[in-house]
């Protein structure tokens, strides 16, 4: 195989991730080799473990790429709004969109295939994603928007909702992909039950 030359080495290693990202998301951490990562950024495998010992470290820093970009849009989504529901919609949108998807979907493989100890140092670095919701739960709280209640729980709860639709989607052929509609939907729900009004 001919590796397409890169004007920095930055380059190179730019290509396997995002190739990765896209195989990964795509085809799941089983399903993809280092050498269909290799020939789809088009570098040698050589160059491929030159940049990442092994599979796993390449999987860890796909994450890590994703995770760190998909960190800004949830900060900023939760602020997006002055009711709870506003911000929650916010946020459900957000995570419908396809790049927070692709990225949720790889969260199945990461429990999956990487070490206890890999995990544990990524979660050091990183939020997990309900915890951006806190915040304007407890500010509900305290304004008396919902009634009093554990704001991890709370968001814990709302965040499961919107993945929940995200993996139906996924796996559910006549499902409609989650929208910024469906978020809203869900998030009715959330704030005012199912009882009749």
């Amino acid at each position: 195989m001919t590796e397409v030359s890169a004007a920095t080495p930055t380059g190179a290693r730019e290509r396997i991730l995002t190739e990765s990202f896209r195989r990964f998301s795509e085809l799941g951490f089983a399903g993809v080799s280092m050498q269909q990562i290799a020939d789809a950024a088009g570098v040698t495998k050589a160059t491929l473990y030159h940049h990442f010992q092994d599979k796993e470290d390449l999987f860890v820093e796909v994450m890590q790429s994703g995770f760190a970009r998909s960190e800004a849009g949830l900060a900023e989504t939760v602020n997006t709004g002055q009711s709870l529901g506003e911000r929650l919609t916010a946020f459900a949108t957000y995570l419908f969109s396809s790049e927070r998807a692709d990225l949720n979907r790889l969260f199945g493989d990461f429990h999956q295939h990487v070490s206890p100890e890999r995990q544990a140092a990524f979660w050091k670095t990183y939020q997990r994603p309900w915890t951006y919701l806190e915040g304007p739960i407890k500010d509900a709280i305290a304004s008396g928007e919902i009634a009093p209640g554990n704001p991890n729980l709370i968001a814990r709860v709302c965040f499961t909702a919107f993945v929940g639709q995200m993996q139906i989607a996924r796996f559910e052929p006549d499902a409609p992909p989650p929208d910024a509609a469906l978020a809203r939907q869900i998030v009715d729900m959330l704030l005012n039950g199912l009882r009749p009004q």
